[in-house]
């Protein structure tokens, strides 16, 4: 078998090396979502499902556009079983909705140890309108925002 190191090209060592990395990278960012879809929940009270996440035992973060006009709406976990969500509070600032799920009985998404900051890769994770998952990658735009959104949520004790 001729390998890029038989052949002596330093440039073919290096490229399969970078893409030995590059799939390392990608399974560990597919571990990721992995990880965190069992968090995510869709809601269902708008005329098109969003996604939420569970926040805290048996209390999902989502958007008003997900709630609508429902004070009650279904909250369907990663294994097709439906809850009922209470609307528990909003913030208008941020169209932000919490609901209290009893009986959801997921663990709650874990937050990241570090702040986040301009150009970290960020990765988007949400249920489809037939509840599969699906996920994204970008960057981190606005921090500050970021922030804000999770200092007027504070974890229900």
């Amino acid at each position: 078998m001729i390998t890029p190191a038989r052949l002596g090209d330093v440039r073919l060592v290096r490229l399969a090396r970078r893409l030995g990395m590059l799939t390392q990278f990608s399974n560990q960012l597919a571990d990721a979502v992995a990880a965190a879809a069992r968090s995510v929940v869709q809601v269902n009270g708008g005329r098109r499902p969003v996604s939420g996440l569970v926040y805290a035992s048996d209390v999902v973060l989502t958007t008003m556009r997900g709630v609508g006009q429902h004070e009650h709406v279904p909250v369907r976990r990663d294994d097709g079983q439906v809850v009922q969500g209470d609307l528990a509070g909003w913030d208008p600032a941020t169209q932000l909705a919490v609901l209290r799920a009893p009986g959801l009985g997921l663990s709650p998404i874990v937050r990241a140890d570090a702040e986040a900051r301009v150009g970290h890769l960020a990765l988007a994770i949400a249920r489809s309108w037939s509840n599969a998952v699906t996920a994204t990658a970008g960057s981190a735009g606005s921090p500050s925002s970021i922030r804000s959104i999770f200092s007027k949520c504070s974890r229900p004790s």
